[in-house]
């Protein structure tokens, strides 16, 4: 028993960074800038985030003890604290999440993923961008939620093609799911992603919105440039498998049999759903309410593609960080910190032109991401880097898109919890999961500068 609450020296030190840091931050001098409201909001908020990077703790334990010690401490009130809990943007996660689950459970995914990948898997390279391609697909059909169902289909791939897990080959496979399903949010619309953008943005432009036509139209360079990516890194990398096992898709498929009644009604279902928010986009209709009603449909008496498993399989625990991470710029907001960080950034944003102002802002967000999850960081400097931006000239679009995109370059993987996920399969180390990342951070900012900016400028966006 008393070995059992041992600590190992790496918690030991992964809590002695999260006091010192924390104490550190208190101990800043206050003024009439830097308030004390404001150094006990970062004091907890610095303290509650440390505790979900390095996983003292569930994340729903943080997401109610963070916002109440705000509450605690003179702050804000419960109604600032739990703001992010209030709005339409959980019921709208909450419907995605399900919605994700239900096709999962319906066996469409599955099936979905092994004909993309058997249709482009005939050498090693039409492999690994097959297992790219898939997850572009399954992500858009689970907006952004599919990387669970892929990551388990990889490594089912290279048990079945005798790659060893965690070799060069085995790690390449993974970093192609990791572009698929968890760096596609650069081009597709995901809605755990753009909810807090575009919550954060209409506190500048109320009117600011993002549906899933804008999402794509506005960012296919990114598309291309994972293409790109994918295919420089595979030479970089230096695998070259000679496959052995290319009926393995085409076995895996056949085990499906012919698409079911459940799998019929899936493909009967998204093809209205996708009708209905493409359509969104030219009559007005909240995108978010359609995420938060139309997805239960599919547990109907007499549609039944879902069960009662679907929702409890619901990553709640994501859900209730992600509001509470909402609440940390609304209470940011109200505190003044927007103003502050604007104020601090506007002379170095504004000395290098457009290009520059988003290079600085990759920068920024590249260097938070070592420390907040991606979540925390849109949630307290998407309203002030939208305000440099507008005293900028620069509409606040590009803004939030930029936001998002660099929000995908990560070396670590606890820097984002699907990252996490992927990595937590095991199919790469953690020295290959570093090294091969941080050549997709090298590509994506060359891509961003040279072809991203550009498109936006040749669009009119920017």
């Amino acid at each position: 028993m008393t070995e059992s609450m041992n600590l190992s020296n790496s918690v030991k030190i992964k809590w002695l960074i999260t006091i010192v840091c924390t104490v550190v931050v208190f101990f800043i001098p206050t003024n009439d800038v830097y308030t004390k409201s404001m150094s006990l909001f970062f004091t907890i908020t610095l303290f509650g985030l440390f505790l979900m990077a390095f996983e003292f703790f569930e994340p729903m334990v943080v997401s109610i003890l963070m916002p109440m010690a705000w509450v605690a401490v003179g702050v804000t009130d419960a109604a600032g604290a739990m703001s992010g809990f209030t709005s339409t943007i959980v019921p709208m996660l909450a419907g995605a999440y399900f919605l994700a689950n239900a096709l999962s459970e319906s066996g469409l995914l599955k099936r979905v993923a092994l004909i993309v990948i058997k249709a482009c898997g005939g050498s090693w390279f039409g492999l690994v961008f097959g297992v790219f391609l898939a997850g572009v697909v399954i992500s858009i059909l689970t907006f952004s939620m599919g990387y669970i169902i892929l990551a388990t289909l990889c490594v089912g791939i290279i048990k079945s093609l005798d790659i060893r897990m965690a070799s060069k080959e085995s790690a390449m496979i993974g970093f192609a799911c990791i572009l698929g399903v968890c760096s596609s949010r650069t081009f597709i619309y995901a809605p755990a992603s753009y909810a807090i953008v575009i919550a954060q943005g209409r506190l500048i432009d109320p009117t600011f919105d993002v549906t899933p036509v804008h999402a794509f139209t506005h960012n296919i360079p990114m598309f291309i440039i994972s293409c790109v990516m994918l295919w420089l890194v595979n030479k970089i990398w230096k695998t070259n498998l000679s496959l052995q096992s290319k009926e393995y898709f085409k076995n895996e498929l056949d085990k499906l049999g012919k698409m079911d009644k459940k799998e019929k009604k899936s493909v009967i279902f998204m093809v209205f759903f996708f009708a209905l928010l493409i359509s969104s986009t030219f009559i007005g209709m909240d995108a978010n309410l359609l995420f938060a009603l139309a997805p239960w449909v599919l547990l109907l008496p007499g549609v039944n593609v879902a069960s009662s498993q679907s929702v409890k399989d619901m990553n709640w625990q994501n859900l209730f960080f992600i509001a509470a991470c909402m609440s940390i710029g609304t209470v940011a907001a109200s505190l003044g910190i927007g103003n502050l960080i604007a104020d601090l950034s506007a002379p170095l944003l504004g000395k290098f032109g457009t290009v520059g102002f988003f290079v600085v802002l990759f920068a920024i967000v590249f260097i938070l991401n070592l420390f907040m999850t991606p979540s925390a960081i849109w949630g307290v400097i998407t309203a002030p880097m939208c305000e440099v931006a507008v005293s900028l000239g620069i509409s606040i679009r590009p803004v939030c898109y930029a936001l998002v995109m660099c929000s995908e370059a990560v070396v670590f993987p606890y820097e984002y919890v699907p990252y996490l996920i992927v990595f937590s399969f095991g199919m790469m180390s953690m020295t290959d999961f570093i090294k091969l990342n941080a050549w997709k951070c090298l590509f994506s900012l060359i891509g961003f500068v040279c072809l991203v900016i550009p498109y936006w400028m040749l669009i009119g966006v920017l």
